[in-house]
């Protein structure tokens, strides 16, 4: 599917399936992880012929992350991502690549996802990169935003603020296309992500419960 088709289907398709998305979590809600970057991942589903579909989450004072982790980074994938609570905010950046070591410069760094056991392998690469901040995007509650494969951004969430969407990721990966930039004394590493707790997974709920409608 073109990217221009994939966004069109996923703003109708994720607006159609929120309130299921939502009572499933409140009667079932699955397992999740905490991405590095300190927000909480929980797999939904795969959609057929599409790709996945996931809930994520910035709780209100709950942030587990992996200190330092790059925050500027890219995906493989297309995605699209319906806000059902609060203000999604983020910064797109464009940057210049080099392979000579400056110190003003960011390092690149490229990532491997792994196993449960073993984790995902943050890899240092021999280019570093000038970042210039392209534009910044605050998406409230019933709004979509996408970003194309390979485009780089961060995510700006206040810890005072809480803060899900529902994001749907795009069934073809080019892993080319996904890279982190960062401090270069950040080194190389190996991560497993935590799982989220039952006392968040609560947490969740209940704001849920308080804060979105028509469940």
């Amino acid at each position: 599917m073109k990217t221009d088709q994939f966004y069109k289907y996923s703003e109708e398709f994720l607006k159609n399936c929120r309130n299921e998305v939502l009572q499933s979590f409140m009667s079932n809600p699955p397992a999740g992880k905490w991405h590095p970057n300190g927000f909480a991942v929980f797999y939904i589903r795969d959609i057929e012929n599409i790709g996945k579909l996931r809930l994520h989450v910035w709780p209100k004072g709950i942030r587990i992350a992996l200190d330092g982790q790059p925050k500027i980074h890219s995906h493989p994938w297309d995605l699209c991502s319906l806000v059902i609570a609060g203000v999604y905010q983020d910064t797109i950046y464009e940057s210049v690549r080099y392979e000579e070591f400056s110190p003003e410069r960011q390092q690149e760094f490229r990532l491997k996802f792994g196993s449960p056991m073993e984790g995902d392998q943050l890899k240092l690469v021999d280019a570093w990169h000038t970042i210039i901040e392209s534009r910044r995007r605050k998406i409230s509650q019933g709004n979509c935003h996408c970003l194309s494969a390979g485009v780089l951004h961060s995510t700006n969430i206040p810890i005072d603020e809480f803060v899900i969407t529902i994001m749907l990721s795009g069934l073809n990966a080019n892993f080319e296309k996904l890279m982190l930039i960062g401090d270069r004394h950040f080194g190389e590493r190996s991560y497993v992500r935590p799982e989220v707790a039952m006392e968040h997974i609560v947490n969740i709920q209940s704001f849920i419960a308080k804060n979105t409608q028509r469940i």
